[in-house]
C-alpha cells in the first residue's frame, strides 16, 4: 500500500489526511472514504492515522481500491472548529479531491465506510450526493430527537471535547436536528449496512435499531455480540464490514 499525504481546502478549514493507493497501478480503481468520529479524550491529540484507520485501508488497497482518509475539520491534523454542517462539505471536498485527481476511479464502485459521528452524517450527504454507491454505518449516532437525554448527552460530549473552540450551543444543536440520520436515510438509495456493538458504551444498539427501520432496502443489520463503541479497533466487524463492500462491488 502507497501512503500520499495530502491537505486540501474545505469550508474555511485545511484539513489533512492520507490518500493510500495500491501498491500495483491499475487501469480501474474503487474508492473508499473513511469517515472517523468524535475524538475520545485519550484520542484528542492523535490524527486518524495515529488511532489505527490506517490498518483498516491496507485489505481495502489489496483489492484495488483508494482509499481516503482524512481528519475532520477541528480535530487534530486539521484546523477549524467542528461543525456537523462543515464535516458534511469536507466529505464533498474528498470526494471532488480524489476525483479530480483519479480519473481512472470506476464511480460505480465508491462508498463510505463510516464510525460513530462519521456515520451521523452519512445519510445526510448520501442524501443530497448520488457518488456514494454503497454506505457502511458503524455505531451511528441516529435518533436526534432534541428532545432526548441521548441528544443532550451528545450534545455535551461535543462541546466538551471541542471545548477549547468555544462552539456556539445553540449552532450545534440546530446543526444536529437538520442532520438527523432518521430524516435523511429515507432519501438514501444506496445499499447500506449498519453495525452496532451490542454494549456499546456511548450509543445505545437502538439508534442502529431504528436508522435500519428508516432505510430503504438493499439494507442489513448486524448487531455484534459483546461489541463496544470502538468498532473500527474490532477484528470482527472489520472482517463483516470488508466482505460486505467487497461483494457490493462485485455486483453487476
Amino acid at each position: 500500500m502507497k501512503e500520499i499525504r495530502e491537505t486540501i481546502q474545505s469550508n474555511d478549514s485545511r484539513i489533512s489526511g492520507t490518500v493510500c493507493y495500491p501498491d500495483k497501478e491499475q487501469d480501474e480503481y474503487s474508492f473508499l472514504a473513511i469517515l472517523h468520529g468524535i475524538p475520545s479524550p485519550e484520542g484528542r491529540n492523535l490524527s486518524v492515522e495515529e488511532k489505527g484507520y490506517l490498518e483498516i485501508c491496507t485489505p481495502y488497497c489489496d483489492h484495488g481500491f483508494i482509499v481516503a482518509l482524512f481528519n475532520f475539520q477541528g480535530c487534530k491534523g486539521s484546523s477549524g472548529k467542528y461543525s456537523p454542517l462543515g464535516w458534511v462539505q469536507n466529505v464533498k471536498d474528498i470526494f471532488n479531491h480524489v476525483q479530480e485527481h483519479e480519473p481512472r476511479l470506476n464511480p460505480d464502485h465508491a462508498g463510505i465506510l463510516s464510525f460513530s459521528a462519521g456515520a451521523m452524517i452519512t445519510p445526510y450527504f448520501a442524501a443530497r450526493d448520488s457518488r456514494p454507491k454503497f454506505l457502511v454505518c458503524a455505531a451511528p449516532p441516529a435518533d436526534l430527537n432534541p428532545e432526548s437525554a441521548f441528544f443532550d448527552r451528545l450534545l455535551f460530549g461535543i462541546l466538551m471535547t471541542f471545548a477549547d473552540q468555544k462552539l456556539k450551543i445553540r449552532e450545534i444543536k440546530k446543526q444536529l436536528v437538520e442532520i438527523n440520520p432518521l430524516t435523511h436515510v429515507k432519501q438514501v438509495k444506496a445499499p447500506i449496512l449498519i453495525v452496532h456493538g451490542e454494549k456499546d458504551e456511548l450509543i445505545s444498539k437502538e439508534n442502529a435499531i431504528k436508522l435500519h427501520q428508516a432505510a430503504n432496502n438493499p439494507k442489513e443489520l448486524m448487531l455484534i455480540p459483546n461489541g463496544g463503541h470502538k468498532l473500527h479497533r474490532d477484528s470482527r466487524v472489520l472482517k463483516i464490514i470488508f466482505n460486505w463492500i467487497i461483494n457490493q462491488v462485485k455486483r453487476p
